[in-house]
């Protein structure tokens, strides 16, 4: 017997700020698993300020490289209290897998484990 899965895109990750307070940002980064074929190879980014499922914008579009693990994705300064990205493809064409996080130090027990983080464009 063999099975098929159907993965349909796009996959969306919304993140927000502390409380969430708007901040002035210019960039995410991305960090991917070490397993290349499922990281995501084009995304969207999208903000807003009025809540995590309304007043988005598009700020990018990016192409992103099978390698390195860890990319930056620029983009002209916005202020945003949340931030979508939208992963629209990847290598394989596979689901993305992974755990999210945001910036810091990370956990032992989360060592191999893809972080992404915001980047404040005021410092």
């Amino acid at each position: 017997m063999r099975l098929m899965f159907i993965v349909l895109f796009p996959h969306e990750i919304v993140v927000s700020f502390l409380n969430p307070q708007p901040a002035l940002i210019s960039a995410i980064r991305l960090t991917a698993l070490s397993e290349r074929s499922t990281a995501p190879e084009k995304v969207e980014v999208w903000t807003s300020v009025e809540g995590p499922d309304k007043g988005f914008r598009q700020v990018t579009v990016a192409t992103l490289k099978e390698s390195p693990p860890e990319q930056e994705i620029s983009f002209s300064s916005t202020s945003a209290a949340y931030v979508r990205l939208r992963i629209v493809s990847t290598f394989s064409g596979e689901a993305p897998t992974g755990i999210i996080g945001a910036g810091g130090e990370r956990s032992s027990s989360a060592s191999a484990a893809p972080r992404s983080y915001l980047r404040d464009s005021s410092g």
